[in-house]
């Protein structure tokens, strides 16, 4: 289970990204990387878009933000 922060929440809703785009990105991503906080950072093209998730170090259901790539 996922849970976004208020931030990814209002980050969602302006960019069209579900839960479940945030699902398919962390669970079948093509790049990933830690950024440099430690934070986990995932990228997957969902819908032809490019979408990049970053989860928090010290809690993998916790969703710091979401952007959309190509907008």
């Amino acid at each position: 289970m996922v849970r976004p922060s208020v931030h990814a929440s209002q980050r969602m809703a302006e960019r069209g990204i579900s839960l479940g785009d945030i699902r398919h990105v962390v669970s079948d991503h093509e790049v990933s990387w830690r950024d440099k906080k430690g934070n986990p950072c995932f990228v997957r093209e969902v819908d032809g878009r490019r979408i990049k998730v970053v989860i928090a170090a010290d809690d993998a259901e916790f969703i710091i933000t979401v952007i959309d790539l190509d907008g």
